[in-house]
C-alpha cells in the first residue's frame, strides 16, 4: 500500500533526516574523542639498584609514551612516610608529548642510609576528559647486608672464552638490538662477546683492587675500563655508565650469572621492561700506584681499550645499533667524559654505540707436546706408547700435572710413558698439562691399525707373519 505525504510532512522529511545524520556525526565525534583520549606507558616500572653504599649517587631513565591525543606530562617524586626523599633531581620536570611520540625522564639522587630496604616512588601525571591521572613507578633498593658502609670493588673483565676459573661467574648481559634495518657490526678481537643481530656481553667477575693504573701521569692511550660489578669503582678509577635503548616491540632482553645469583651483575641490568638498558663502568686513567703488567688471574682475557690501547695484544670493536624507530632514543651517557673513547656514543645524536675492547694478556697457556710409537701400524693389533714429548709452562711458570684421556674412554695421569693395546682403527691419546695457576694446554697424538698387510720396517711384505709384529 503506498503513503501519501501531505505538504507538510514533506517540508519535515529533510529535516528529519537532517537530524539523524547530526546526531550519526555527532556519536562519531564522541567515539572519535574518546579513541583519542591522551594516554601514557612509562618504563621502567620497577627498577632495583641492588645493595649500593648509602651516599652513592644513582641515575634512572624513563621513557613515557604517548597514544591518543598529545599532552603534558608532570613527572615528580612522591615523599617517603618516614624519611625525606632521595631524589634530588627529575629531568625535565614537566614535557608535552604528542601523540605516538615519547620523553625521557632522568631521575637522579643519592642512596640514602637506611637499615634495609629502600624505595621511591616517581609519579607521572597527565590529565584527560576524567581530570587528572598519575602513572606511578618505583625505584628500590636495599642496604649492603655487611653494614651501612661496606665498600665492594668487583669488576668484569672479557674472557677469552665463555669460561671463568673456579670462583669467577661468568656473567652475560643480552641486548635485543634494532630489528628494522639492523646495522650492528664487529671486528677484531671481541673475546666471549656475541655480536650478531643483538648482542651478548660475557664478563668474568674478578676482585677489582687486583687492577690500577698504567702510569702515573694521563695519556690516554693508557686508559682502559672495565665493568663495575661492585658498589665502589677500585682506587685510582673514575666510573662513568651508559644507557643503551634497545628494540621496543617484543623486547627479548635478559641477563645472568652462572651462579645463579644475579646480584653478581651489580647495578648492571639488560633485563628491563622498557627496552633499556645500563652498564657501569671503572675507567682508570692515571694515579700514584700504577701497575705495568695486567694481573695473571689464571684465564686469558681482555679489558674496554681503545683501538691505540698502549698494553693491547689484539683488539677490536662491536657496532650496537640501538632503537630509533620512534624517530628518538633514550641512549644516555654519564659520567667521566673520558670513557666516550672507549664506549663511543656514535651518530650525530649518539644514538647508537661502539664499544671498544682489547685483549690485555698474553698467550700464557702451557704448551703441551706429546708423542706415541709407533705412529702407523699394519698390524691387527699393536701395543703403542704414549709419551711427553717436551711440554713446557711459560717463563715464571712450572707444570702441575699431566693427564691423559684415551679414545677408548680410559685415562692415566703423569707424563708417560703409558701403553695401550689397541686393535683396528683410528685411535688418540690427548695429553693435557695444567701450571701452577691453573691454565691449561692440550695436544693430541693418533696412532692407526690398519690390516696384516702393510710393509715392516725391513720393507718386506708383513703378510703370513703372526701377529705381524
Amino acid at each position: 500500500m503506498q503513503t501519501l505525504m501531505f505538504p507538510s510532512q514533506l517540508q519535515l522529511e529533510p529535516m528529519r533526516r537532517s537530524s539523524r545524520l547530526l546526531a550519526l556525526f555527532g556519536l562519531l565525534v564522541a567515539m572519535s574523542a574518546q579513541a583519542q583520549e591522551p594516554s601514557i606507558s612509562v618504563g621502567p616500572g620497577d627498577t632495583f639498584l641492588g645493595s649500593p653504599v648509602p651516599g652513592t649517587e644513582y641515575s634512572v631513565q624513563y621513557t613515557v609514551v604517548m597514544f591518543g591525543l598529545g599532552a603534558q606530562v608532570d613527572a615528580f617524586a612522591l615523599k617517603p612516610a618516614n624519611r625525606l626523599t632521595s631524589v634530588t633531581s627529575i629531568t625535565p620536570s614537566s614535557a608535552w608529548i604528542n601523540a605516538n611520540q615519547q620523553a625521557i625522564f632522568t631521575v637522579k639522587g643519592v642512596v640514602p642510609s637506611v637499615p634495609d630496604a629502600w624505595a621511591e616512588d616517581i609519579g607521572f601525571r597527565y590529565t584527560n576528559s576524567s581530570g587528572p591521572v598519575t602513572i606511578t613507578s618505583h625505584i628500590r633498593g636495599k642496604a649492603p647486608s655487611t653494614g651501612p658502609t661496606t665498600r665492594t670493588y668487583w669488576v668484569g673483565v672479557i674472557p677469552d672464552t665463555d669460561t671463568c676459573p673456579p670462583g669467577s661467574p661468568l656473567l652475560s648481559l643480552h641486548m635485543d638490538n634494532e630489528d628494522h634495518d639492523n646495522e650492528n657490526n664487529r671486528a677484531g678481537w671481541i673475546g666471549a662477546t656475541i655480536s650478531d643481530r643483538n648482542t651478548t656481553f660475557r664478563f668474568c667477575r674478578v676482585d677489582g683492587l687486583q687492577f690500577k693504573p698504567l702510569a702515573a701521569t694521563d695519556v690516554v692511550t693508557n686508559h682502559y675500563a672495565v665493568l663495575r660489578l661492585g658498589n665502589t669503582c677500585p682506587n685510582d678509577s673514575v666510573s662513568f655508565s651508559r644507557w643503551f635503548h634497545n628494540q621496543v616491540r617484543d623486547n627479548a632482553n635478559w641477563d645472568e650469572s652462572s651462579s645463579g645469583d644475579e646480584a653478581d651483575l651489580g647495578a648492571n641490568d639488560t633485563d628491563l621492561n622498557d627496552a633499556l638498558s645500563i652498564l657501569h663502568f671503572c675507567l682508570f686513567k692515571s694515579g700514584t700506584n700504577t701497575m705495568t703488567e695486567f694481573p695473571a688471574l689464571g684465564f686469558q682475557y681482555g679489558v674496554l681499550a681503545a683501538s691505540d690501547f698502549s698494553k693491547a695484544v689484539q683488539t677490536g670493536w662491536i657496532y650496537s645499533d640501538d632503537e630509533d624507530t620512534w624517530g628518538s632514543n633514550g641512549n644516555e651517557f654519564h659520567g667521566d667524559l673520558a670513557g666516550k673513547r672507549i664506549v663511543v656514543p656514535t651518530g650525530s645524536d649518539g644514538r647508537n654505540t661502539t664499544i671498544h675492547m682489547a685483549r690485555a694478556t698474553q698467550d700464557m697457556r702451557p704448551v703441551a707436546r706429546c708423542t706415541v710409537s709407533p705412529t702407523t701400524s699394519g698390524a691387527d693389533l699393536v701395543f703403542a706408547s704414549f709419551n711427553n714429548n717436551g711440554s713446557f709452562a711459560r717463563p715464571g711458570r712450572t707444570l702441575m700435572s699431566y693427564a691423559w684421556r684415551f679414545s677408548a674412554g680410559a685415562t692415566a695421569s703423569g707424563p708417560g710413558p703409558h701403553t695401550r693395546r689397541l686393535g683396528v682403527g683410528n685411535h688418540t691419546g690427548t695429553l693435557t698439562v695444567t701450571d701452577n695457576l691453573g691454565e691449561q694446554g692440550s695436544a693430541t697424538c693418533t696412532v692407526q691399525v690398519t690390516g696384516c698387510n702393510a710393509p715392516v720396517s725391513d720393507g718386506t711384505s708383513s703378510a703370513g707373519r703372526d701377529p705381524c709384529l
